[in-house]
């Protein structure tokens, strides 16, 4: 190391007329620099250096005074919380910073042969705000799948998805539309078949299809080629007492627009009545002033009633 080279860099100052020169005093350092640079070779020993520190008295010594009861309170924390009581405070500190979050994975509408997960981060803010795990699922489009397959890929998301997560306070699910299909079928799901058991607690249902048969007979049908069978076998309303036994203790919200067709209202009317006869815990919702898409677009809306039911569902608030 140039030591010369660095205390004469360091020795040139400002003096009065404000031309940066070496003052008298650093240009005997800047000898000293020259004479120490072969001391530094040879290794000479650094100088030790002293930090001065000035005790601070006064009101900082005000403990002194306390007699060891008042001490040991002005040390407590949790003797001075306004919220909970001192003897349950610091275990229900605990609880908070060790909370599990809430996963909710949701299920693209689109007739199975539109849209993707891509585009369903529109609905995410609120609930990440709140705390929750949102997951989108994407699946084979028809006609490059049909629906035997689509139905299989979703199963096989939730079962893969909940095993990256080694801690959830619960599942939930939501879907609109072909979506809200998809996630009816997943609650009716026996998921010995997939080697997990995903705790699925609650789902809500945005103007779904449950009965697959009309379709058929629509030109929705024209790329997904079912047959009646195809139909049938893929229809949550033939399984709801599949989905009793699989997920009886999970809270379903089964919600339609107020613009939706009869038909659609019909379904979602229908599917309601059969899972509520089937002993579940299941609600109706008739969203007001919405039609078939705005009643999903406004999830992005923290105040807006799904959205709220969404949040309720997952944090209990």
């Amino acid at each position: 190391m140039n030591v010369n080279r660095i205390i004469r860099k360091s020795a040139v100052v400002q003096n009065s007329r404000g031309k940066g020169k070496p003052s008298k005093s650093n240009r005997k350092v800047e000898k000293r620099g020259r004479h120490h640079k072969t001391d530094a070779n040879a290794g000479c020993k650094p100088r030790t250096k002293f930090l001065r520190v000035t005790l601070i008295t006064g009101s900082m010594s005000s403990w002194k005074k306390m007699n060891k009861e008042e001490l040991e309170k002005q040390y407590s924390p949790s003797r001075w919380s306004h919220r909970i009581d001192k003897d349950v405070v610091i275990e229900a500190h605990i609880r908070e910073i060790t909370k599990a979050p809430a996963l909710l994975i949701y299920f693209h509408g689109g007739y199975w042969q539109l849209l993707s997960k891509d585009l369903s981060g529109f609905m995410v803010p609120p609930l990440v705000n709140s705390g929750a795990i949102v997951v989108a699922v994407d699946y084979a489009l028809a006609p490059k799948g049909d629906m035997d397959l689509i139905v299989s890929q979703v199963r096989r998301s939730v079962a893969f998805i909940v095993q990256q997560y080694s801690a959830l306070s619960g599942v939930y699910l939501c879907g609109h539309s072909a979506g809200a299909h998809l996630g009816a079928m997943v609650l009716c799901t026996d998921w010995a078949e997939y080697g997990v058991f995903p705790d699925i607690k609650g789902a809500l249902l945005v103007s779904g299809i449950y009965d697959l048969c009309p379709i058929v007979h629509t030109s929705v049908n024209d790329p997904l080629q079912m047959t009646e069978g195809d139909a049938l076998r893929n229809s949550p309303l033939q399984f709801v007492n599949i989905m009793k036994r699989h997920g009886g203790n999970c809270e379903i919200v089964v919600s339609v627009a107020q613009y939706d067709s009869d038909e659609f209202k019909k379904q979602s009317e229908e599917y309601y009545q059969a899972v509520k006869a089937a002993g579940l815990n299941v609600c109706f919702q008739n969203v007001p002033n919405t039609d078939h898409f705005d009643i999903i677009e406004k999830l992005v809306e923290e105040n807006y009633e799904l959205t709220q039911v969404l949040l309720k569902m997952m944090t209990g608030k």
